[in-house]
């Protein structure tokens, strides 16, 4: 994801500077203090029990799908939800939020294509239906929020990246 304050081209470094410093990570407790898009947590979560912060709703769905990840999920639900996202046709999906904001066909804005912008709604409308339906569960639903998110700058029109203040 294109997001300003990204350490993706920390984490080499950071790693090499506990190495560096006979500082062992393995087994202990690593801090991702304004986690943002999680890619140092991503990154350690094989080698330390993660503990992510931030503020924003986004981070909290990236970070808990990341580091909450596991073999398990989805046994209810029975498939494997991106095959199934990847599978579907929406050309008739009723036009929600994304379609009516960002869609040049309905706002005139360009942000997303009309294609893009019904599967991002129906992408998000079903995830919330899994969920009411106990189809998936908490940890289950902010991992595929947070794949969204991620997923989403790649089709977008939009050349900038992401911040927060």
């Amino acid at each position: 994801m294109r997001y300003i304050g990204n350490k993706a081209k920390l984490v080499e470094t950071i790693d090499d500077f506990l190495k560096n410093n006979n500082i062992e990570v393995e087994g202990k407790i690593f801090c991702d203090l304004f986690s943002g898009t999680a890619t140092v947590a991503d990154y350690f979560q094989d080698r330390c029990h993660i503990i992510v912060n931030d503020s924003l709703y986004f981070s909290y769905a990236i970070s808990a799908g990341k580091v909450k990840h596991n073999d398990n999920f989805f046994k209810e639900l029975g498939f494997c939800p991106f095959d199934f996202f990847n599978s579907q046709n929406t050309d008739q999906y009723k036009k929600g939020f994304c379609y009516n904001t960002f869609a040049p066909s309905k706002s005139g804005r360009q942000y997303f294509s009309d294609e893009n912008a019904k599967k991002i709604d129906f992408i998000r409308d079903t995830i919330d239906k899994w969920f009411k339906n106990k189809m998936i569960n908490d940890d289950e639903k902010l991992y595929l929020i947070g794949s969204l998110i991620e997923s989403v700058s790649k089709v977008s029109n939009v050349a900038g990246v992401y911040s927060a203040y």
